[in-house]
């Protein structure tokens, strides 16, 4: 019997050394795992800074003189410690500012604006939807603008036949309920599609493609020329054409290490000094 209790005894001393060294295996585990998301937490930080410094950088450069050429648009990076901040400024004038399907104060009442709802269409139709579907998605858009501005373009996600065009740039939702001014010296072929649409016939996808891959190397002198290359009326239709931008898209990508992290942010130009009013942030 004596026997057995040592045998016993040893037993329960080796389930505890066997249980004792799971445990310290498992505290381990979550001591690196934390140590590991701390990590992740710091650089994720650090990479906010960067962008925020690069962001400075940007709106340095929209400040300068030449902010108005082909130079501010140009992609450039910033230096940061342990790395760099990849940038590229954008015309956020360059797109369909989905709060302007809808007139009235930005807290209501506002009501759907008939010529925008026909430009969306068109732009949708553009895209490959049907007249029929894109009339009624229009609409629906419009509607839901009617109720308040939206946040962020892709709020409209749900509605169908919007998520691919989301997935794009030729959609936005700037914090007006007007279109903002286009600057007819910082479109680029790219914007094609969205222009005509704008604009209506005579002008087409093909046209306007051409004449921005065409356009004078110190830009359009004036926005009569441009709607004459375009074979537009003058006057017609009653865009807000400039050769200045009042919008700015910033696109910004960070990467120190195993830390990454991108930013959109929208820049106000209306006004002196500049401003940063909105950010999204993403993977790297």
């Amino acid at each position: 019997m004596h026997r057995r209790e040592e045998g016993a005894a040893l037993v329960t001393v080796l389930m505890l050394i066997a249980l004792m060294a799971g445990l310290i295996a498992l505290a381990m585990d979550r001591t690196g795992a934390a140590l590991s998301a701390t990590r992740a937490r710091i650089g994720h930080q650090e990479a906010r800074f960067d962008l925020l410094s690069a962001e400075a950088v940007a709106v340095a450069r929209l400040s300068a003189p030449e902010a108005g050429q082909p130079l501010a648009f140009a992609p450039f990076s910033v230096p940061v410690p342990g790395g760099t901040v990849s940038a590229r400024l954008h015309d956020g004038g360059a797109c369909f500012n989905l709060n302007a399907l809808a007139v009235g104060p930005p807290q209501g009442p506002r009501l759907p604006d008939p010529a925008m709802m026909v430009r969306l269409a068109r732009l949708l139709t553009l895209s490959g939807q049907s007249e029929a579907d894109a009339a009624l998605r229009a609409r629906q858009a419009a509607d839901r603008v009617a109720g308040g501005l939206l946040l962020d373009a892709h709020e409209l996600k749900a509605v169908p036949g919007f998520a691919e065009m989301l997935a794009g740039d030729a959609l936005c939702a700037l914090p007006v309920s007007e279109p903002a001014r286009i600057n007819i010296n910082a479109l680029t072929p790219a914007d094609a599609l969205w222009l005509a649409a704008m604009i209506g016939p005579p002008v087409t996808p093909v046209s306007a493609e051409q004449l921005l891959r065409t356009r004078p190397a110190g830009g359009f002198a004036s926005v009569a020329a441009f709607l004459a290359g375009l074979s537009a009326p003058p006057g017609s239709p009653p865009l807000p054409f400039d050769t200045r931008s009042d919008w700015f898209r910033l696109d910004l990508n960070a990467q120190l290490g195993d830390a990454g992290l991108s930013e959109r942010a929208l820049i106000d130009a209306r006004t002196r000094p500049l401003r940063v009013v909105g950010r999204i942030y993403g993977g790297p």
